[in-house]
């Protein structure tokens, strides 16, 4: 695909990035994760983050988090911005209410469950690029969203390599022992537990696992000048993202959104002035 000639479709990439996220907003219904299901809780994590700590002050975190009905309030907000925002791909302010909804919800709910956890950085950073409804701005935002991409799955290799954990013989098995220690109790029987009691055992393949990982995950540099590797990337990412969510129960499937600007099919993909 030469890219040169090429300009990322708004409406369509709209169309992609929105059905994924009312997807995960149904899962996370599902899972009892909306602000309206918390079930009114008085605990809360702020840590040193002076956004959370902002929020709380301002007294928004209890608002949203102790009140059902206002709660429910937000999370139909949310929901109906993101399906207006799939419905109708090619207008701006239901875009733009998601993201800031979202960013409260991000703040609010993670307070609430007491963990800052960052799986749901990519499904924000990507939502950003909506807020540009011209040609050439929404490609300008497309450009920047993907360098973001580029740069979190760098990062990533940078601190493997710097915290000198690529490797560290057996370090990959100990994470996984600790991570995935609750579904090898609850499930002794699986194939799952089979394939982890096996990876366990030979903590070479492991070692060798971790490995490539920094270095793939170091090779996003390369992005940064060039598109010619973007199947790679994607593919990659997801695959990471997959295996991360079977051998270590850890869930980043929203944060993989993002990879949406690294994927290079031409269907979602238009001549520069092409309507």
């Amino acid at each position: 695909m030469n890219t040169k000639l090429l300009l990322p479709d708004r409406t369509k990439f709209a169309r992609l990035f929105y059905g994924f996220a009312l997807v995960f907003l149904f899962l996370r219904w599902k899972n009892h994760m909306l602000l309206s299901q918390l079930q009114q809780p008085d605990i809360t994590f702020l840590n040193t983050d002076i956004t959370y700590i902002f929020f709380s002050w301002l007294g928004i975190t209890k608002l949203l988090g102790q009140n059902y009905w206002i709660g429910l309030l937000f999370d139909l907000s949310l929901v109906s911005n993101a399906l207006v925002s799939f419905l109708f791909p090619k207008q701006k302010f239901s875009s733009i209410a998601f993201s800031i909804l979202l960013f409260v919800y991000i703040v609010v709910g993670y307070s609430f469950l007491c963990f800052h956890k960052h799986n749901l950085t990519g499904l924000w950073f990507c939502s950003l690029m909506f807020w540009a409804s011209s040609e050439k701005g929404f490609s300008l935002s497309f450009e920047l969203v993907r360098i973001y991409c580029l740069f979190s799955y760098a990062s990533a290799g940078f601190w493997k390599f710097f915290r000198g954990v690529w490797d560290a013989k057996g370090h990959f098995a100990i994470i996984i022992k600790n991570d995935a220690l609750a579904y090898l109790v609850q499930h002794p029987s699986s194939r799952l537990t089979e394939t982890i009691s096996c990876l366990i055992a030979h903590p070479s393949l492991l070692d060798s696992m971790m490995m490539f990982s920094c270095f793939a995950q170091l090779a996003f540099v390369i992005g940064f000048f060039t598109k010619r590797f973007d199947w790679f990337f994607f593919l990659f990412a997801l695959s990471f993202h997959l295996l991360s969510l079977l051998l270590l129960r850890a869930y980043f499937m929203e944060f993989a959104v993002i990879l949406i600007t690294l994927l290079p099919l031409q269907m979602f993909y238009k001549l520069k002035g092409e309507n």
